[in-house]
């Protein structure tokens, strides 16, 4: 059985750091957000009787992007997966997955991830917003490090708006069950690849 890792987008050390992400609509950052929710995917997933550190890995919140992705790769092997929450902003509303362009399975992936997230957050009011590749327009980036440079199948998941209040006023009052919904679709996404040796995380075009 494939191990899940699972990683809270941004680096933190402190509340003025400019590794922690964007401010917040109330006021915290990014990074705080995804670190709170994390620790309850952490406990949810020990709930469903994984062992940390066995069958899951919870990267470091003192690592910032190039050092998450180093600290996954020199610890993972084949039929693993891993994740990383984020917080998204712009104005929007909802949640989406980001896949490396150009690769069906990681796209059915996204699809599982999503699918078991919304399957808890939707009645909350989270929208969605679909699978995308990471690849301009659907990001402000030409590609997306953690989806291109994990050497296990991985994916990015945007759980909601920081800078909207509606969906900061669900996840501040239902965090738990945004963890539910993530660690249901880690169990999914694990299931999927864990039982075969999947393919890198590289594009096919």
């Amino acid at each position: 059985m494939g191990r899940i890792f699972i990683s809270a987008g941004h680096y933190f050390r402190n509340s003025f750091d400019q590794g922690s992400g964007a401010d917040t609509v109330i006021g915290t950052s990014e990074a705080q957000e995804m670190i709170k929710t994390r620790d309850l995917v952490v406990s949810e997933l020990q709930s469903l009787g994984l062992v940390e550190n066995q069958d899951f890995f919870s990267v470091p919140d003192t690592l910032n992007l190039s050092p998450t992705i180093r600290w996954i790769n020199n610890r993972a092997i084949s039929g693993d997966v891993a994740l990383e929450i984020h917080g998204n902003a712009g104005g929007g509303q909802g949640a989406e997955i980001f896949h490396v362009h150009r690769n069906n399975e990681r796209k059915r992936d996204g699809q599982r991830v999503l699918s078991a997230y919304l399957g808890k957050v939707s009645s909350l009011g989270i929208l969605n917003r679909g699978v995308k590749p990471d690849i301009k327009p659907f990001t402000q980036h030409p590609r997306l490090a953690f989806c291109r440079d994990v050497v296990i199948p991985s994916l990015l998941l945007e759980i909601c708006f920081m800078d909207s209040r509606s969906d900061m006023n669900a996840l501040t009052t239902s965090r738990l069950t945004f963890a539910r919904g993530i660690a249901d679709g880690l169990i999914a996404f694990r299931d999927a690849r864990g039982g075969s040796t999947p393919p890198r995380n590289t594009s096919s075009g």
